[in-house]
């Protein structure tokens, strides 16, 4: 993507910007730290040589084992794979047959009780894949469920089909599916030779590479790697897919190499380092492609193979809840204990199934909060398994409350991270507004120019001027205001501002007419000017009401930037792994009152044809007050509000942005210099 910079008081630039940033943290220096996709599954070696198939974070953390492994049960852990969309796995159980079930080994089913080995789903997760010996000392060929099988939960009626209509004259294992097209890659044994052979869709096998065992085609469908033997030990390559140019060597070092898995970024392989044939010698590996770093897998696993997480792009639809308060670490809500998240620690929130996040959900939407901060931070909000992305959701300075509302896909289990960025301790909070699923069953968002419909401070949706009293309601017309629809709306996109209060408090945005729940979207110090992006459903009146939760009074703004509605009309949205698309620190700051704008144009996340995107906008190192409105490329600046702050205040926000021309503006008003950081969490569009 480009991002440029318009207005007399700057020249048009175009920046490069640097591919690895870090967390914003006041006063810290920025490092390199890589993003990283879903959880492992693995092989685990327990004992005298007995195998378990298990999953861990990619940290070595929260090792779950499936029930039937080791020493006391059959041998269970070869050959293991993920379903596409990262919600099951798939195993070589000992007896050879095939067992699926869930990531954290619970749902474990036999899908087949043959002889099976080295399973791959389809692209599309629709059917599974596998080597199949149809009787003792017969050769294997490959396989595949039938369309009448129900692989999702339980073993379907006769055997699986073999795939191509004739034998290939030799035996055939580890298929490996391209995700981008329809090609198969598999190993073809014939005459004390292996090669890597293709069928390219057409359900006919021929020759691709000579001299190859083991492919696996990489997440972009453009590469193989394989096993190739070299001076008596099996070496891992590369290769275009389609079998053109030479293979490059990537180890070199005297041990066998095998069973080599790209990561779901393409960015390293996993693979199993033996320095000769004992199985219990085995060592997990994992190599960076571009810089041949290797490292050694936490938790002594092997047959690695990474979850993938849902794919951006996945078209979903929202569910708007009533506020409901799924953890305080005050209180032992969401967590077993009263005691705040450590410095540098990790929280593990599991969101319960159907309560009312159903099982599959794609993302989910929260106001998170951190108060009784004992040093400056940051928080980062992740799914769980992921590897820590490098981005943020919230940054702070010590002995501040800040809020701010997250958008996040769900990790499996129904399960976030939560991680504290700071060298002290904070008490975390959330409120859960809504979550999206992959299906129309939900609501579709149509985005809109920013509009002001509440402004206390100048009788904007009220009658008055005044300020909200203490432990005051405002309700407010919604619906028929700005680009909202009258009639048919369900929820809408509100940037919240509170300004001016005299005394420390919180503000709960909530439908008209329902009882007032216990959960905040705004909390302040008296003095503050606190912005917040709030999602919430309409009364039946197609009103909203602000509570002032303070002593105090308060002015309130709010800003209208979409709607949701049912029906045929509105767009998708496309969940996105956390990922930093802006950063200007490392270059000249961005100087003052200037319109700052973000091409999508040659962009693939989010695409050129998205409509909205929702990122996370941080301004920091700011030399003067000021604030800033997103809004829709090569129009003009709104009378709006996303972000406001102080001169030295480091100040995040979440941002949903209609997009015109492939891009979006940040008008900064201020009278001086700043840096801007954004990441993104998703987008919109028609499909």
């Amino acid at each position: 993507m480009r991002h440029r910079r318009f207005g007399p008081a700057a020249p048009v630039v175009v920046l490069a910007l640097a591919a690895a940033v870090l967390p914003l943290t006041v006063g810290q220096a920025r490092a390199a730290l890589p993003g990283k996709a879903g959880p492992l599954l693995a092989g685990v070696v327990i004992s005298g040589g007995h195998q378990g198939v298990a999953t861990e974070n990619v940290d070595g953390s929260h090792l779950v084992e499936f029930p039937g492994g080791g020493a006391g049960g059959l041998d269970q852990g070869q050959t293991p794979a993920w379903a596409p969309d990262g919600s099951r796995v798939i195993f070589q159980s000992g007896a050879g047959g095939l067992i699926a079930g869930l990531p954290d080994g619970t749902g474990a089913y036999t899908l087949d009780a043959g002889v099976d080995a080295t399973p791959a789903y389809s692209r599309d997760g629709g059917y599974v894949f596998a080597a199949t010996t149809p009787s003792p000392g017969a050769q294997s060929r490959l396989e595949y469920t039938p369309s009448s099988w129900n692989i999702t939960d339980h073993h379907g009626s006769g055997d699986m089909k073999p795939w191509f209509a004739s034998a290939t004259g030799g035996s055939d294992r580890f298929p490996s599916l391209s995700r981008s097209t329809s090609a198969v890659v598999f190993e073809h044994d014939a005459n004390g030779h292996s090669d890597l052979w293709t069928d390219q869709g057409s359900r006919s096998a021929r020759l691709l590479i000579t001299d190859g065992a083991q492919p696996d085609v990489s997440p972009d469908g453009g590469r193989i790697v394989f096993v190739r033997r070299v001076l008596g030990y099996d070496q891992l390559f590369v290769q275009a897919a389609d079998g053109s140019g030479s293979a490059r060597r990537l180890t070199t070092n005297a041990a066998n190499h095998d069973y080599p898995k790209w990561s779901p970024d393409g960015a390293t392989i996993f693979y199993n380092a033996n320095p000769g044939t004992d199985p219990t010698q085995i060592v997990g590996h994992e190599l960076a492609v571009a810089t041949s770093a290797d490292t050694v897998t936490p938790g002594g696993l092997a047959f690695v193979v990474e979850q993938p997480l849902p794919s951006v792009g996945t078209p979903s639809t929202f569910h708007a809840v009533p506020p409901s308060r799924v953890l305080d670490t005050r209180n032992a809500i969401g967590v077993r204990t009263r005691t705040p998240l450590a410095a540098r620690g990790t929280l593990r929130l599991v969101l319960p199934a159907g309560r009312p996040v159903p099982t599959g959900a794609t993302a989910v939407v929260l106001n998170v909060t951190v108060t009784r901060t004992t040093a400056s931070g940051y928080l980062t909000v992740f799914p769980d398994g992921a590897r820590r992305p490098a981005s943020s959701n919230l940054n702070w300075t010590a002995g501040r409350t800040i809020p701010n509302q997250v958008v996040v896909p769900v990790g499996a289990g129904g399960a976030l991270d939560l991680y504290n960025g700071s060298t002290g301790t904070t008490h975390v909070v959330a409120d859960l507004a809504g979550y999206y699923t992959g299906d129309s069953s939900g609501l579709k968002f149509t985005p809109s120019p920013p509009h002001r419909i509440l402004d206390t401070r100048a009788a904007v949706g009220v009658s008055t001027r005044t300020p909200v009293k203490p432990h005051g309601t405002v309700r407010l017309q919604v619906a028929g205001r700005g680009a909202v629809p009258r009639s048919g709306v369900t929820a809408v996109v509100l940037n919240v501002t509170v300004a001016g209060p005299t005394a420390a408090g919180y503000l709960t945005v909530y439908p008209d007419g329902m009882t007032r729940p216990a959960a905040s979207d705004l909390n302040w110090s008296a003095g503050e000017t606190v912005p917040n992006h709030v999602v919430v459903r309409l009364g039946a009146d197609g009103k909203v009401d602000f509570y002032n939760g303070s002593s105090g009074t308060v002015a309130v703004v709010a800003d209208v930037f979409g709607s949701y509605a049912a029906g045929a009309g509105g767009q998708f949205f496309h969940p996105m792994p956390p990922t930093r698309l802006l950063d200007t620190r490392g270059y000249p700051p961005v100087p003052p009152n200037v319109d700052f704008g973000i091409s999508f144009e040659k962009s693939t996340a989010p695409p050129p044809y998205a409509s909205a995107v929702v990122l996370n906008v941080t301004v920091t190192q700011a030399r003067a007050a000021g604030y800033l409105v997103a809004f829709p490329g090569l129009t003009s600046p709104p009378a709006a509000s996303n972000l406001d702050w102080t001169a030295g205040e480091t100040v995040s926000n979440l941002v949903t942005g209609e997009l015109g021309a492939g891009s979006i503006t940040f008008h900064l008003h201020t009278s001086g210099s700043l840096q801007l950081v954004a990441d993104g969490f998703g987008y919109f569009a028609n499909t």
